[in-house]
């Protein structure tokens, strides 16, 4: 069978079943005796109760004055109590060219939002908050209405390399808003800063999508990792690739909804991973790790010039706890240290 990543509806599943990517043949059913098919169809129909359409209206400030933006994302209902996950950068800045400028959720005011069932039904619902570092954003549905849409059992089961995971996502509004999957690979399993999965070949028309195993279980998220694509001290890029987020990135959410838009810890520094060949020519211990101040910001108040950081200056322990960076790919890890300490939040270095 093939292992490249395959976008389909039911109607396709014998052509999955036969090895052929990138094709959706008519087919009034799986054929006999296909298990990879049945699988499919049966963790499908399942998955896609719990996923919806959610449309809004937002206001927006800029230059140019106020900018009123309609739109359409994907939710995931995560909760009885009608709690739904959607992506973390919903919003298009420019309409007409959907590919350029999407922004965070949190940049303006929602005036209206609806929630739109697989039975075509509407809710009233408002927006909590958004975590930046996961990039989901958290919106509820309004008590009092007859929402009974089943939430997604997220579970903690871990991923291999070589596994292959079934992503649900939706069709535009001029389909119906209907359901789609997308049969992908994990290739690779990322450890620091936090656990993430690369999979094959994720188009961004399923950013939020969940990811679930061949039998069944909810084992995480589509999404982008913010933290390890930040840029030193902090500054954030904006990165085109995606990952899968398991539970664990985000299951605190869940059950707590972060508000408006969750604070993050920051020092105000640019930083590098200390590296052995450099560690021994400062003079420092073998096998020493941290990372190293290579500029501080000044002017602007930010901690690290209040606490009289130096370039220069050598991390390795943030509140006791080392510091175990010792190559530019880990640099995330002190961050991720830093910004779940929290704002205002007094740290010893």
């Amino acid at each position: 069978m093939r292992t490249c990543g395959r976008v389909c509806s039911l109607a396709a599943l014998a052509a999955i079943a036969l090895g052929f990517a990138g094709q959706c043949v008519a087919a009034d059913a799986p054929p006999e005796g296909s298990e990879l098919a049945r699988k499919i169809a049966t963790v499908f129909e399942q998955a896609k109760q719990s996923v919806v359409a959610v449309e809004y209206v937002v206001e927006l400030s800029g230059p140019r004055g106020q900018q009123r933006l309609t739109g359409a994302t994907m939710g995931v209902v995560a909760s009885k109590s009608g709690l739904v996950m959607i992506p973390g950068t919903a919003l298009q800045v420019s309409p007409m060219n959907p590919a350029f400028g999407l922004v965070s959720v949190d940049a303006g005011k929602f005036t209206w939002i609806k929630v739109i069932s697989g039975t075509g039904a509407k809710f009233d619902a408002s927006f909590i908050g958004r975590d930046e570092d996961v990039n989901l954003a958290f919106i509820q549905v309004a008590a009092g209405q007859e929402f009974n849409v089943p939430p997604l059992a997220f579970q903690h089961p871990s991923l291999r390399a070589g596994e292959e995971v079934l992503l649900v996502s939706l069709l535009p509004r001029k389909y119906g808003y209907e359901k789609k999957f997308l049969l992908t690979r994990i290739n690779a399993v990322v450890d620091k800063p936090t656990r993430l999965y690369s999979a094959e070949n994720l188009p961004l028309d399923f950013i939020g999508s969940p990811a679930l195993t061949l039998n069944g279980a909810a084992v995480g998220i589509v999404g982008r990792d913010m933290i390890s694509v930040g840029g030193s001290g902090g500054l954030e890029e904006f990165a085109p690739n995606l990952m899968i987020l398991p539970t664990s990135a985000f299951w605190r959410f869940i059950l707590n909804p972060p508000v408006k838009k969750a604070p993050k810890g920051w020092l105000g520094i640019e930083m590098q991973a200390l590296e052995p060949d450099v560690a021994e020519a400062m003079g420092l211990p073998q096998g020493a790790k941290g990372i190293i101040v290579s500029r501080v910001f000044k002017g602007m108040g930010f901690p690290a010039e209040k606490a009289g950081l130096q370039a220069e200056d050598v991390i390795t322990h943030l509140d006791d706890k080392p510091v175990d960076v010792d190559k530019p790919a880990d640099v995330a890890v002190f961050r991720k240290m830093v910004r779940d300490a929290g704002p205002r939040t007094d740290v010893a270095l």
